[in-house]
């Protein structure tokens, strides 16, 4: 197993609240992918895509700054996508950013200690609201590993098949309160986490799926659930 990902260095065009940014990002990628048909009709798919970082450096007062140089990184599964995305992205520029340079890595799959969530997750519940701290803890894992078992099966066309338990040994939630992003006029909330995966086979895939594709929901649209590893 492994996933690509692309290092984009952008000039900031204007500056940018840090609650803004996520939903920026991604109209951007949206916007680059129109210069592609087949990604055109990629995009159209209701499927899970790819996944993308907030801009780094971070700013201590929460304002990116026009002029300056950031960093996002684009990682996917897909490289028929990696493909079409990096000729989309080159020489690309908006009314908020401008390619300034690009550069593609592939990671292959190796041990997975912790997960920790750069991005905050957002994961639903079956009545389609926020999971937040007074739901059930249980639920919150269970929603986590069905999403990743469904990216598994999207991306490598195969089911994982029965676990003997969830791919998350351990979550500690990292945020005191909801996190929130903007997206459409509305805030959908988020929260970080440090999980502690299982050292099996299939929870080690899972995690790693979530490292290429992100964990939980809204990865491709706004970069939510971007995560790190700490690697065994």
């Amino acid at each position: 197993m492994e996933y690509y990902d692309i290092k984009v260095i952008v000039l900031l065009k204007k500056n940018m609240k840090f609650t803004d940014s996520s939903e920026i990002i991604g109209k951007n990628i949206s916007s680059a992918m129109l210069k592609s048909e087949y990604l055109m009709k990629y995009h159209k798919e209701k499927n899970y895509k790819y996944v993308f970082g907030n801009f780094t450096p971070v700013e201590k007062d929460g304002i990116y700054k026009e002029g300056r140089l950031y960093i996002f990184e684009l990682r996917t599964f897909d490289e028929k996508f990696l493909n079409h995305i990096n000729k989309c992205l080159k020489d690309y520029e908006s009314d908020t950013i401008k390619v300034i340079t690009l550069n593609i890595k592939t990671v292959k799959q190796r041990k997975i200690k912790f997960i920790r969530t750069i991005n905050p997750a957002i994961v639903t519940t079956e009545d389609n609201k926020p999971w937040i701290k007074k739901d059930d803890l249980l639920l919150l894992v269970r929603r986590i590993h069905e999403n990743a078992a469904k990216k598994y099966k999207r991306f490598f066309n195969m089911d994982i098949g029965e676990t003997e338990d969830y791919f998350i040994e351990k979550l500690k939630i990292l945020n005191r309160k909801p996190m929130s992003y903007k997206y459409k006029g509305i805030h959908l909330l988020g929260n970080k986490y440090l999980i502690k995966v299982n050292e099996d086979e299939k929870s080690q895939k899972l995690a790693f799926v979530t490292l290429g594709a992100g964990l939980a929901e809204k990865n491709s649209i706004l970069g939510a659930g971007y995560c790190e590893a700490d690697w065994r």
